[in-house]
């Protein structure tokens, strides 16, 4: 993240490298990798992963009040 905020990396190496070692994991960084996007200038991308980010997490609430 320093060496992309700095700029001593581009939009797509970062998404690369975060998507090898964080991204890949399941329930790890899907909303960094949402703000991450939409802070990129893919809105619609980052707006649908916190779209289903939020679904499935009402879902997981809902069926635990159950």
């Amino acid at each position: 993240m320093h060496r992309w905020s700095t700029g001593r990396i581009s939009d797509a190496q970062l998404i690369v490298e975060m998507e090898e070692f964080i991204f890949s994991v399941p329930s790890k960084g899907e909303t960094l990798h949402a703000y991450l996007l939409i802070s990129m200038g893919e809105r619609e991308k980052g707006m649908a992963i916190l779209k289903a980010f939020i679904a499935k997490n009402e879902s997981s609430v809902m069926n635990n009040r159950l």
